[in-house]
């Protein structure tokens, strides 16, 4: 084929899909209106990918007691409607609504505000390596988030499925061919790894489990989590041998799970739970309320790493604002450098992924 004729129809796809992102812009538009006109307080929908899965069951239980939610879509490619119908038995103001197959995909991404993406392969013994779950996960997410940007351009995406590392750069770039990209609202979900660093130094110390903050930045993933230990909240006094066995126990967190479910499954519970915090927090931003501060992977300058898990704070809009990284000591910033260097390299695999050709191109 002339390269002139497949340069015209190349403009043309990209005038087409433009048009019809302006279409669903002003489609999502319109129905925001309406909801607020009709209900202030239930003015948002939230849809989750992989709703039928065990995370996807935890959370959508938990997302569906939001009141500020309107509308909870719950999509998987399965038919299981028993969790569906499970959850929308819950006296919550949020209605419940269930898609099944691949077919109906795009029904479950028009005019949404936040789309949770749990589908994929999970860590487990047999798939703990992260480049062998790139391989597994990188259609999945690929297809949903193109998906997203066709039906709902203006969506915040929430990314759990592993690896975050490779796969927040993935959507990124899937985004940008679809030009629909707005770094403000891509997500990694991270917030998990300070929880448990929230926990786990309370637990040592003896103290009150919720009482105490610590920053986590990096990735998500062992070699890229970097607890700030020096920098709790309340400040304390930890000893060189705590120090070290907190962070042990933290990057390692992942692991215990999948040992206690004796290699068949990865951690569930607290992950919804941290997903449902951070989405808690995406929903009160939307609504217009001020200082929602919370940890994500994301787009980010704050090192020269062009993503990066640091605390953010959160508007309509998405990212209004990522702070400056907390003071560290030596060994933080050793654990920093290292932490780099792995999400450089985890970086440019999932870019790479995003830009091999199918093979219908080959």
């Amino acid at each position: 084929m002339s390269p002139y004729k497949l340069e015209n129809k190349e403009n043309s796809r990209i005038k087409k899909e433009k048009m019809l992102q302006s279409i669903a812009k002003a489609l999502c538009k319109f129905t925001a209106r309406r909801c607020i006109n009709t209900s202030a307080a239930l003015s948002h929908s939230l849809t989750i990918i992989g709703a039928s899965g065990g995370l996807g069951q935890c959370l959508s239980m938990l997302m569906k007691t939001n009141p500020r939610l309107k509308v909870l879509k719950m999509f998987d490619r399965r038919n299981n409607p028993a969790a569906s119908i499970d959850v929308s038995h819950i006296d919550s103001c949020a209605t419940v609504r269930y898609y099944v197959g691949n077919e109906n995909l795009h029904k479950s991404l028009q005019c949404t505000d936040i789309v949770v993406i749990t589908a994929g392969v999970a860590r487990t013994a047999k798939a703990k390596d992260r480049n062998v779950l790139l391989e597994a996960n990188a259609a999945i997410i690929s297809r949903v988030v193109g998906m997203t940007a066709q039906h709902s351009p203006n969506a915040m995406i929430v990314i759990i499925t592993n690896p975050v590392n490779s796969l927040i750069p993935l959507a990124a770039e899937v985004l940008s061919k679809h030009n629909a990209y707005d770094p403000k609202r891509l997500f990694g979900l991270s917030l998990l790894d300070t929880l448990r660093a929230n926990t786990f130094v309370a637990e040592t110390v003896g103290r009150e489990r919720g009482s105490i903050e610590v920053p986590v930045i990096g990735g998500h993933s062992k070699d890229t989590i970097v607890p700030i230990l020096t920098q709790c909240e309340p400040p304390l006094c930890l000893s060189a041998e705590n120090k070290i066995a907190i962070c042990e126990r933290i990057k390692n967190a992942g692991d215990a799970v999948i040992k206690a479910k004796e290699g068949k499954g990865s951690a569930q519970l607290s992950i919804g739970y941290a997903t449902k915090l951070f989405c808690d927090s995406l929903l009160a931003a939307l609504d217009g309320v001020t200082g929602i501060f919370s940890t994500a992977f994301v787009a980010s300058n704050v090192t020269n790493a062009s993503f990066f898990s640091s605390k953010l704070r959160l508007d309509n809009e998405g990212v209004s604002e990522i702070l400056k990284l907390p003071p560290m000591d030596c060994v933080e910033k050793n654990m920093l450098e290292i932490s780099l260097k792995s999400l450089e390299e985890d970086i440019k695999i999932g870019i790479a992924q995003a830009n091999k050709p199918s093979p219908k191109t080959k």
